[in-house]
C-alpha cells in the first residue's frame, strides 16, 4: 500500500472519530434532557436554557457535518482510485516479453517480440495497441511507429502517427524511412536515402532539418539532432542555452531532450549541452552503451548494463540499482528501462 492510500487512510479514519464524537453527544444530551424533566415535573415544557442551546448547536453541526463526510469520504475513495501512484490493473508495462520502449510526455509506448506495440497512460491504462510494427517512439502528445509497406516492388517501412495533430504533427510524409522520432509538437524521420525529413510545428526552425547523409535523428522539444554518416552531430531548431550547438568529434548516437541534449561518443564517453539548470548536461565519469535525455534529467545505461541517472532527483534519483538492462528511455517526468529479461522497469511521476 502507498503512503499516500495509508494518509487517506488515516485521515478517514479521523473524520470518522469526530462523526463517532457527535453523535455521543447527542445521545448524552438527549438523556440528560429526560432525566431532568423526569426529575422535576413543572420542568415539563420548559427546557434548561444550556441544554436547548447545546441541542439546538448539536443539530446544525449535525445537519452540515454529515453532509460534508459523506462529500469528503466520496472524493478521498474517487481520489485513492485515480491516483497515478497507484497501478490500476491491468498495467501494461509488467506485461513483459518487451523489445523496446519509448518514454514521451504522459504517455508510453513499447514494442514486443511479436512485433506488437503498446502504449499506456500515466494512469496505466491502454491508450493504444497494434500489431505488424517493428519501431514506436512516443513524443509529448502524439507517437509514430514504422510498419513494413511495399515501395516499387520493394519491402521498406512507412509512418504510422496517432495522438494530437496539431500542426500537423501526426500527419507524416509519404515515403521508406528507416527511423522515426517524435517530439514536442513535431516529428522527424531517417528515409531510406539516410536524408531526414521533419513535419509539425516550425515556429523554431525545427522542421527545417539540415542536408546530407544521416544514420539517425532524435526531435526533443523544440530543436532536433542527428548523427551524420561521419559521426559529426548535426543541430536544429531552438537554440536557447546552446542546446542545438554540439560539441565536435565523433557520435554514435545522440540524444535531444526537452532543454538540453547528451550524445553518446564512440569512445563511449557521453557528452551533453544545453540547459544545466538541474544538473541534467552533467554526466557521471565512465563509459556507457547508451544515453537519453529527458526534461530536467537524463537515463544512461553502462556498459556493465546498469542505469545511471543525473539531473532533478524527482525523476532521476529512484532508477533501478540491480538489474541487467538493455535500453533506457527518459521522458518528462518519467523514465523507463528494458531489461534482458524483457521487463521493464519504470520510475518517476505516475510510476
Amino acid at each position: 500500500m502507498t503512503k499516500f492510500r495509508e494518509e487517506a487512510r488515516r485521515a478517514l479514519a479521523g473524520l470518522s472519530m469526530v462523526l463517532a464524537a457527535l453523535l455521543v453527544v447527542v445521545f448524552t444530551v438527549r438523556r440528560h434532557s429526560r432525566w431532568s424533566r423526569a426529575a422535576d415535573p413543572r420542568a415539563r415544557g420548559l427546557e434548561d436554557s444550556w441544554i436547548t442551546d447545546l441541542r439546538k448547536g448539536t443539530r446544525g453541526a449535525l445537519l452540515i457535518g454529515v453532509p460534508m463526510l459523506l462529500a469528503v469520504l466520496l472524493i478521498a475513495v474517487l481520489i485513492i482510485r485515480e491516483t497515478p501512484n497507484e497501478r490500476l490493473p491491468p498495467f501494461p508495462a509488467d506485461e513483459g516479453d518487451f523489445v523496446s520502449v519509448s518514454v514521451g510526455a504522459g504517455e508510453t509506448c513499447a514494442l514486443k517480440t511479436d512485433e506488437e506495440f503498446v502504449c499506456w497512460n500515466s494512469l496505466g491504462r491502454e491508450t493504444w495497441r497494434g500489431k505488424g510494427f517493428v519501431f514506436v517512439s512516443a513524443g509529448w502528445a502524439h507517437a509514430c511507429t514504422l510498419r513494413p509497406a511495399r515501395f516499387r516492388g520493394s519491402i521498406g517501412y512507412s509512418i504510422l502517427c496517432w495522438g494530437d495533430n496539431g500542426q500537423g504533427r501526426a500527419t507524416p510524409p509519404d515515403g521508406h524511412f528507416v527511423s522515426v522520432s517524435a517530439g514536442g509538437n513535431f516529428t522527424c524521420g531517417v528515409t531510406n536515402s539516410d536524408s531526414i525529413a521533419c513535419w509539425g510545428a516550425g515556429v523554431h526552425g525545427q522542421t527545417e532539418a539540415p542536408s546530407g547523409n544521416f544514420t539517425s535523428v532524435s526531435a526533443g522539444g523544440h530543436h532536433a539532432c542527428g548523427v551524420r554518416t561521419d559521426g559529426a552531430v548535426a543541430c536544429w531548431g531552438n537554440d536557447g542555452s546552446g542546446r542545438a550547438t554540439p560539441p565536435g568529434g565523433a557520435f554514435v548516437s545522440v540524444s535531444a531532450g526537452a532543454v538540453h541534449t547528451c550524445g553518446l561518443r564512440t569512445d563511449g564517453l557521453v557528452s551533453c549541452w544545453g540547459s544545466n539548470e538541474h544538473g541534467q548536461s552533467m554526466p557521471p565519469t565512465g563509459t556507457f552503451l547508451s544515453v537519453s535525455a529527458g526534461s530536467e534529467h537524463t537515463c544512461g545505461v553502462t556498459t556493465d548494463h546498469s542505469i545511471a541517472c543525473w539531473g532533478a532527483d524527482t525523476y532521476a534519483g529512484d532508477a533501478p540499482r540491480e538489474g541487467h538492462f538493455l535500453s533506457v528511455s527518459a521522458g518528462v517526468d518519467h523514465t523507463c528501462a528494458l531489461a534482458d529479461t524483457g521487463d521493464l522497469a519504470c520510475w518517476g511521476k505516475g510510476q
